[in-house]
C-alpha cells in the first residue's frame, strides 16, 4: 500500500522488528500511514485521538484541536475575539458521546463542543470551593454509557451530569498524587457495571461513591500506573511504567503480560473488535491477543526516523471500520486491521524473504500444490505454502541449473511435466524428476532449426494432446506421441527473417480452433481447413486496426466469446458471428494496457494492468478497480504473469512480487459510513466571499451570491479516494450525478426559489449509504422580483392595456380613413411591382450570361485533365456566378495551379475573379514569372493599383485569398506560396499543412516585411496535393448545425486520399451535400486534388 507524504519526506524506514511467541502471520507496515503537519495537522505533538458518532476523527495536540474527514483537517484554536472558541490550544484528553457531544480536557477547563452550532462552551472552577470544576487543568475526561462524564483534575475526580450541569466531587487519596514522571494523571476506567477505577503512582483505586472513599486493588499493588482498560466486568488491564498486567476480579489474580517481550513504559491501552489489546508504549506498539490461553502471541512495531521520532504512542482509538488511530510524538498513525483482500508474496519478513526475484514473469501450481514462480533475471523459486518456505531454486549458476535466469513462461502439461521457456529456448522437467533438460527436438522440414535460442512467451495443450508454443518468431506444435515438432505460424511466404513479432498468447476455442495473440494483431487457425485468418479489429469510425493492436492475452468465455487483452484495453469477439471482427468493450472505460485476462468460475474477468487489477462482470457491464492500497504487490503487473489453479485460486505477478486470492473470498468492507456536508463556499462573480463551516439546516443565498460550492464526505476512512458519491439538487438536477475523487460540487446562477441538495456516498468497497445527507437551499432575489412586485407589475400592465385599447379604438376610426387613401396607393404599388419584375428578369438574364462568360474563361475539365491527368475539381458556386475560381496552365517544364477566393461572392466576387484571372495569365504568360511568391507579389501589386483609387471619396478595399502551386516536372519540385489559404500534402498516410502567409492579395502593403514566402518541397511518387478555399470548411450543417471545420476536412482527406480521383470527387461532393442538408450554402466551394507525380501529360 502506498506510503503517505511523511514517509517520503521525513522518515527513512529501518528494519521492521518482529517478535512472536506463537506461530502465525505477522502483519507488516503496508497498512500504516502517518499524518503530520505536512498533511495539515495543526501540530505533530499529539496527546489524544477520538472518533465521534459520525466517524470524524478528532485529534488533540498541544497547539489546537483537529477534525479529520478523510480529505482535510479542520483546525480549532483559541481566539480571544470569540468567547465560544476552544478555551486552550493545549489538549490533554478527548471523549465523545453518542449524542454528538465532544468533551475536551485542556489546560484551561473542560470544553464541550456542540455539533449543531460548531461552538464550544467552557466549564471552569467556581468562585466558591466545591462549586463547578475542581481544578483549572483537566487531565482526563471519559464519557460513561450511563449518561455522565468522568473528569480528572490534579487532586479530584468529578462526575459531571450534562443534563443539570451538576458536579459530584471526589478527592483523590493523598498517595495518588505521585504520578509517573513524564506522564500526566489520566489513567481511569469504568466497567460496564458502573465500577470506576483510577491509576496512580502507588497503584489502582476503586471508587466507593456511597462513602466517598477509595479502595486499592489488588492487595499487592502495582506501581506507577499509567493506563487502565476494562474487559467487560471481569478483567481489568493495567499498564504501568514497569510492564503490562491483567487483573481478574473473580479470583483477584494479577497476571504479568509480555515480560519476555519486555513491554515497559506503557502509555495507553485499547481493545479492538477482535478482542486484541493494543498497547502503546514509549518504545513502540504491541498487540496482545486477549485469549484465555497461557500462550499469548503479540508483536512489536517500532520506527526511528532521522528527523522524526514516532516511538511514543500516547493514545489509541479504533473506529467503526476497523482502523486504529495512534496519537504519537510526530503526528498520528492510521493502521487498517481489516483482513486483506489479497495474499501478498514478496521478500518481507512476514512473507518469503528468501525469494530470489520479485519481478515476476510466470506462475503455476504443480500436482503437489507447490507454487512455481519465475522472475526476470532471477530464475525460478518453488514455494511450499504448507511448510511456509522456498523448497527449491533453479538458476543458471550453481545448484539446480537452467539455461537462463531470464524465464518468460512456466507451464504444466496434462502429464504433469513442467515446461520452462526463457530467452534461450525451451526446457522441460518431466514428472518425477527435479531437473530441467533442454528441449532439442528439431523443427520438421526446417533443417537444423529447433527451439534453442528462441524466446518463448506462451504455451498450451489442445484437446488432442498437442502442445503449442508461442515464440518470438512464430508458433510451433509438438506431438508427444510422434515426437514431431512442426512450425505453424507465420504462414508460408512470410519467412522468419522478415516476421519478427512475438506470439504472446495462445488459446483453443470450443470448436478446436487455435487463436494466436501477437504484436501484429489476432490470428485464427481453423481446425478443419487449417486456414489461417488475420482477424479484423474495429477502431474509431470503422477503421481497421488489425496490424496496430498488440494482443497480449486471450481467454474464451463459453462457446461464443473470445476476450483479448491488448495494449489499448479489452476487446471482445463473437466467435459465432461472421465475418470475425474484434471490437472494443466500451463498458470497460479503463484504457490500460492489459497484461493478462483470466476468467473465474462465475464468469467474471480479472485483468492485470499497469495500474492495478480490474474485476469485470461482462453480463452486468460493471467493473471494479483494485490497487496497491487493497494489498496488491504494487500497481504494476507483468505480461503473462497470471494463473488460475484447478481450485479456482488466482495468481497475478508484478514488479514487486505476486498476489493470490479466491475471487469469492475477497474481504468486503461492510461498514456503511455516515455522509456529512462539511463546508459551503460562497462566491460573487467568481470571487470567494465567505466559507460556512458549521452547516445550518437551511442555507439562504442572497442575490449577490452568484455561485456556491458544497463540500461533503463519506466517513469511511479506509481509503477515502475510493469512496463514491451521488448528488442531486432537487428542483434543478433531473438525475443523480455520480462523482468519484474530490467530493465537492459547484452550482452557479440558480434561479430564485427553494431547493434541496441531497448527497449519498459509499465506502471504499462501494457499499452505499442510501440515506445520505441533505441541505435545504433558498435562493433569494431582489425586491423587484418578489411576488408582491410581480403582482404590482401585472396590475400596472392591465391598466396600461386598458388605456391602450381605449386609445386604439379612437385610432381605428382614423385608420379607416387612412386605409381608403392607402387603397389608391396600393394600385400604384402594383404598377411599380410589375415594372420591377421586368427589370429583375433583365438583370437575371444578364447575370446568367455573365455566368457563361465566367465559365468560358475558366480552364475546362478536359484541359485540366490534359495538364494534370490524375486530378479532380469540386467547384460549387453559391450564386449564379462565383467569387472563387481556379486556374491551371503549363509553360515549359512548369505546371501552375491556383485556387482563389475573391472578396464576397455573386456578381462582386465574379468581377474580382475576372480581374484576378487576367492578372495571373499576364504575370505568367507575358511577364514570364514562374516563382509562386513573385506571382503573388505581382498579383497583389496589380490589384492594389486597380482598386486603390478614390472614387467619390470612397476607397475600394477588395482582395483575395489564394493558394498557388508550381510543379517543376524536370527537377521534381513543388513550389507553393499562399495568401492566408494553405495547401495540404499527404505523404505516407500523414497530412502536412503548407501554410500561406497572413497577407491579403490586394490589401498587403508593398514593403519588405510584407513579402510572400516561397515554399519548395521535393515531390515523391505517391504524394497527394489538395488546394481549396474556405467555402467547404465554413459550411454549416450536421446534427448540431455547426461548421464542417478543418479538423473534420483533414480527417476526410486522410481517409480517401488513396482512392481514385473521381471517387474522391464523388465522396467530397456527397459528404458536403449530406452535411449541408436543408441549410443554405454559405459561400462558394472550391476543392482541387491532384497527384503531382511525373507521369503527367507533357
Amino acid at each position: 500500500m502506498g506510503r503517505s507524504g511523511i514517509y517520503l519526506k521525513y522518515v527513512r524506514l529501518g528494519v521492521l522488528l518482529i517478535s512472536q511467541v506463537a506461530r502465525g502471520q505477522v502483519p507488516g507496515t503496508e497498512n500504516l500511514h502517518l499524518f503530520s503537519v505536512n498533511e495539515g495537522l495543526s501540530q505533530s505533538r499529539v496527546n489524544a485521538v477520538e472518533v465521534d458518532h459520525h466517524g470524524f476523527l478528532w485529534v488533540g495536540t498541544e497547539d489546537g484541536l483537529n477534525r479529520y474527514d478523510g480529505y482535510n483537517f479542520r483546525i480549532y484554536r483559541h481566539s480571544m475575539a470569540d468567547s465560544q472558541s476552544v478555551s486552550s490550544n493545549y489538549i490533554y484528553s478527548l471523549s465523545s458521546s453518542e449524542e454528538g457531544i465532544l468533551y475536551l480536557g485542556t489546560r484551561n477547563g473542560l470544553n464541550i463542543y456542540h455539533e449543531e452550532t460548531g461552538k464550544f462552551s467552557v466549564l471552569l472552577p467556581g468562585e466558591q470551593e466545591n462549586e463547578g470544576l475542581a481544578g483549572e487543568t483537566v487531565y482526563a475526561v471519559r464519557v460513561s454509557p450511563r449518561g455522565y462524564v468522568w473528569v480528572r483534575t490534579s487532586e479530584h475526580i468529578q462526575r459531571y451530569w450534562p443534563g443539570t450541569g451538576d458536579f459530584e466531587t471526589y478527592r483523590l487519596p493523598a498517595e495518588a498524587y505521585v504520578y509517573t514522571k513524564g506522564k500526566v494523571p489520566e489513567a481511569m476506567a469504568e466497567c460496564p457495571d458502573g465500577r470506576f477505577f483510577i491509576g496512580a503512582g502507588n497503584g489502582v483505586y476503586l471508587l466507593k461513591p456511597e462513602s466517598n472513599a477509595w479502595e486499592m486493588i489488588p492487595e499487592d499493588p502495582v506501581r506507577q500506573v499509567t493506563a487502565l482498560y476494562p474487559e467487560g466486568d471481569s478483567i481489568l488491564w493495567i499498564g504501568t511504567r514497569g510492564g503490562l498486567y491483567r487483573y481478574k476480579f473473580e479470583n483477584r489474580g494479577l497476571e504479568s503480560i509480555g515480560m519476555k517481550e519486555k513491554i515497559t513504559d506503557v502509555l495507553t491501552l485499547c481493545m479492538d473488535t477482535a478482542r486484541r489489546m493494543w498497547v502503546g508504549t514509549q518504545h513502540g506498539l504491541f498487540r496482545v491477543n486477549a485469549s484465555r490461553s497461557r500462550t499469548i502471541p503479540f508483536y512489536h512495531i517500532s520506527y526511528v526516523g532521522n528527523q522524526l521520532d514516532i516511538m511514543n504512542v500516547y493514545d489509541i482509538v479504533c473506529d467503526k471500520s476497523m482502523i486504529l488511530w495512534f496519537a504519537m510524538r510526530g503526528g498520528i498513525a492510521k493502521y487498517d486491521i481489516k483482513p486483506g483482500k489479497f495474499k501478498k508474496y514478496n521478500r518481507s519478513p512476514q512473507s518469503y524473504p528468501g525469494m530470489f526475484g520479485l519481478n515476476i514473469s510466470s506462475i503455476l501450481e504443480d500436482t503437489e500444490g507447490r507454487i512455481w514462480v519465475a522472475s526476470y533475471g532471477n530464475g525460478v523459486d518453488v514455494i511450499d505454502r504448507n511448510q511456509n518456505r522456498i523448497v527449491r531454486h533453479y538458476g543458471s549458476g550453481s545448484g539446480r541449473r537452467i539455461q537462463s535466469n531470464d524465464v518468460r513462461v512456466l507451464w504444466m502439461d496434462s502429464s504433469g511435466n513442467i515446461w520452462l521457456g526463457s530467452d534461450l529456448g525451451l526446457e522441460v522437467c518431466y514428472q518425477g524428476s527435479r531437473n530441467f533438460i533442454p528441449f532439442t527436438v528439431p523443427v520438421q522440414d526446417h533443417g537444423t532449426e529447433s527451439m534453442a535460442g528462441k524466446m518463448i512467451h506462451s504455451m498450451m495443450e489442445d484437446r488432442n494432446g498437442m502442445i503449442w508454443m508461442g515464440a518470438d518468431r512464430g508458433v510451433f506444435r509438438y506431438s508427444p506421441k510422434s515426437g514431431k515438432l512442426v512450425k505453424i505460424f507465420p504462414p508460408a511466404g512470410e519467412g522468419t527473417e522478415e516476421w519478427e513479432e512475438h506470439v504472446f498468447s495462445l488459446v483453443e476455442d470450443h470448436g478446436g480452433n487455435i487463436w494466436f495473440g501477437t504484436g501484429q494483431g489476432l490470428y485464427r487457425l481453423d481446425f478443419q481447413s487449417a486456414r489461417l485468418d488475420h482477424i479484423a479489429i474495429s477502431g474509431n469510425e470503422g477503421m481497421n486496426l488489425s496490424h496496430q493492436v498488440q494482443v497480449l492475452s486471450l481467454d474464451v468465455s463459453g462457446d461464443s466469446v473470445l476476450w483479448a487483452g491488448t495494449h489499448l484495453g479489452l476487446y471482445r469477439l463473437d466467435m459465432q458471428a461472421m465475418p470475425f471482427v474484434m471490437v472494443k468493450d466500451m463498458n470497460l472505460t479503463e484504457n490500460d494496457l492489459i497484461n493478462t485476462v483470466l476468467q473465474d468460475k462465475k464468469g467474471c474477468l480479472w485483468l492485470s494492468t499497469n495500474r492495478g487489477l480490474i474485476m469485470y462482470k461482462p453480463s452486468e457491464g460493471q467493473w471494479k478497480h483494485f490497487d496497491s492500497t487493497d494489498g496488491l504487490q504494487s500497481n504494476e503487473f507483468n505480461l503473462g504473469a497470471g494463473y488460475r489453479s484447478a481450485s479456482g485460486e488466482m495468481f497475478f505477478g508484478g514488479v514487486l512480487g505476486f498476489n493470490s486470492f479466491y475471487p469469492d473470498s475477497i474481504h468486503v468492507n461492510t461498514y456503511i459510513p455516515d455522509v456529512v456536508i462539511t463546508r459551503v463556499d460562497l462566491f460573487t462573480s467568481g470571487r470567494w466571499v465567505e466559507t460556512i463551516l458549521d452547516i445550518p439546516e437551511l442555507l439562504t443565498l442572497s442575490q449577490r451570491h452568484t455561485s456556491f460550492t458544497l463540500h461533503f464526505t463519506s466517513l469511511d476512512l479506509t481509503n477515502p479516494r475510493k469512496n463514491l458519491f451521488e448528488y442531486k439538487l432537487e428542483g434543478y438536477d433531473e438525475e443523480w450525478v455520480r462523482l468519484q475523487g474530490r467530493p465537492e460540487v459547484t452550482y452557479a446562477n440558480l434561479p430564485y426559489g427553494k431547493y434541496v441538495f441531497r448527497v449519498r456516498g459509499s465506502n471504499s468497497d462501494h457499499l452505499w449509504n442510501t440515506e445520505g445527507a441533505s441541505l435545504q437551499v433558498v435562493v433569494r432575489t431582489s425586491v423587484f422580483r418578489t411576488r408582491t412586485a410581480i403582482t404590482l407589475y401585472i396590475l400596472t400592465g392591465m391598466f396600461w392595456l386598458y388605456m391602450f385599447f381605449r386609445i386604439r379604438t379612437r385610432e381605428l376610426r382614423r385608420a379607416n380613413q387612412y386605409l381608403k387613401e392607402k387603397e389608391l396607393a396600393g394600385i400604384e404599388l402594383a404598377r411599380q411591382k410589375e415594372e420591377l419584375s421586368i427589370k429583375n428578369k433583365n438583370i437575371t438574364d444578364s447575370i446568367n450570361y455573365a455566368q457563361k462568360i465566367q465559365e468560358a474563361m475558366l480552364p475546362s475539365a478536359v484541359l485540366f485533365k490534359q495538364i494534370l491527368s490524375d486530378s479532380f475539381i469540386l467547384f460549387k458556386p453559391k450564386d449564379i456566378v462565383s467569387g472563387d475560381f481556379y486556374w491551371v496552365n503549363r509553360k515549359g517544364d512548369h505546371i501552375f495551379i491556383a485556387a482563389v477566393d475573391c472578396t464576397g461572392h455573386g456578381v462582386p466576387g465574379a468581377l474580382m475573379s475576372m480581374i484576378g484571372f487576367e492578372l495571373i495569365r499576364n504575370i505568367i504568360n507575358v511577364q514570364n514569372i514562374i516563382e509562386p511568391a513573385q506571382i503573388l507579389h505581382k498579383l497583389n501589386k496589380g490589384i492594389s493599383e486597380a482598386f486603390n483609387k478614390e472614387v467619390e471619396r470612397i476607397t475600394l478595399k477588395d482582395g483575395m485569398d489564394l493558394s498557388f502551386c508550381a510543379i517543376d516536372t524536370r527537377n521534381q519540385l513543388l513550389q507553393f506560396a499562399g495568401a492566408f489559404n494553405p495547401v495540404y500534402l499527404i505523404r505516407d498516410d500523414t497530412i502536412t499543412e503548407l501554410k500561406g502567409d497572413r497577407l491579403f492579395v490586394g490589401l498587403a502593403e508593398d514593403s519588405e516585411k510584407d513579402k510572400f514566402r516561397n515554399h519548395v518541397i521535393p515531390i515523391e511518387p505517391n504524394d497527394v496535393i489538395y488546394m481549396f478555399t474556405d467555402g467547404y470548411v465554413d459550411q454549416f450543417g450536421g446534427p448540431r448545425e455547426k461548421k464542417f471545420m478543418y479538423r473534420r476536412f483533414r480527417h476526410l482527406l486522410l481517409t480517401i486520399h488513396k482512392l481514385p480521383m473521381e471517387e474522391q470527387h464523388m465522396i467530397l461532393h456527397e459528404t458536403i451535400e449530406h452535411w449541408k442538408g436543408d441549410n443554405e450554402q454559405v459561400d462558394d466551394i472550391l476543392v482541387i486534388g491532384f497527384r503531382p507525380g511525373l507521369n503527367q501529360t507533357s
